[in-house]
């Protein structure tokens, strides 16, 4: 069994979070022949508003959302989620409340194991530095929460998080095996450094595999990297395979 692995943001959408729809369709197309699986900080909820749409009705393409805290199966037809670890309410209640004054992110009130603060991505477009100055701001808030909720800071593409230590992309790369199996061969698809945690885990497991790298930021020099960037990258390195 051959294992495809994609991340969500940055790999399936642009730099601003659209999703990609011919790109979904054909990794979804992928998964006729092979096992394929989303792994992603982002929640169910995002992932049923922008990405299911494009994914056929036979699809047997399977997602682990908020870096594998919640683990969606199919059944019977339609999709159930699990959610395996909540985060404190008072932690998610505090960054609400304290980052509702910065218009350049937004509190994701979608997700259950994560506080998550994310980009307006329509502003990010028309005034990046004060996006980028929210998010700095945001993260400030974040890692002050973190540590009396004794919880793990994490920067990524779009938003700035708080997870319970210990839950990153190799923690949910080892969820996938258990769920799936151990594959012949894994073929991982990430746009930054803490994607490139799932080509670890892969490592430790023995697990023979190649980490295709679509983000701008230094990561592992064994990763093969796409001359365009984001969906647009995954395009390129995907036809290799279709």
């Amino acid at each position: 069994m051959d294992l495809f692995v994609f991340d969500v943001d940055g790999v399936l959408t642009d730099e601003y979070a659209r999703v990609d729809e011919d790109l979904v369709k054909a990794v979804d197309s992928l998964s006729l022949k092979h096992a394929v699986a989303l792994v992603t900080g982002r929640s169910w909820q995002w992932l049923e508003k922008h990405v299911l749409p494009f994914i056929s009705d036979g699809s047997s393409m399977h997602f682990f959302c908020e870096n594998g805290n919640v683990l969606v199966k199919k059944s019977g037809g339609k999709y159930r989620a699990r959610i395996l670890d909540a985060l404190p309410r008072l932690a998610s209640a505090e960054v609400k409340r304290r980052v509702s004054g910065l218009k350049g992110v937004f509190f994701d009130d979608s997700k259950r194991t994560m506080v998550s603060v994310e980009a307006v991505h329509e502003l990010a477009v028309k005034d990046p530095e004060l996006v980028s100055g929210d998010l700095d701001a945001a993260g400030e808030i974040l890692r002050e929460v973190g540590e009396r909720f004794s919880l793990e800071y994490v920067p990524t593409t779009y938003a700035r998080d708080l997870v319970h230590p210990g839950v990153n992309k190799k923690s949910a790369m080892k969820c996938v095996l258990r769920a799936l199996g151990w594959p012949t061969h894994a073929f991982v698809f990430g746009d930054s450094p803490a994607d490139a945690l799932m080509s670890e885990a892969l490592l430790e497991e023995s697990v023979p595999h190649e980490f295709f790298y679509v983000g701008e930021k230094p990561v592992s020099a064994s990763a093969v990297r796409s001359h365009e960037k984001y969906a647009a990258g995954t395009k390129e390195l995907l036809r290799r395979f279709i």
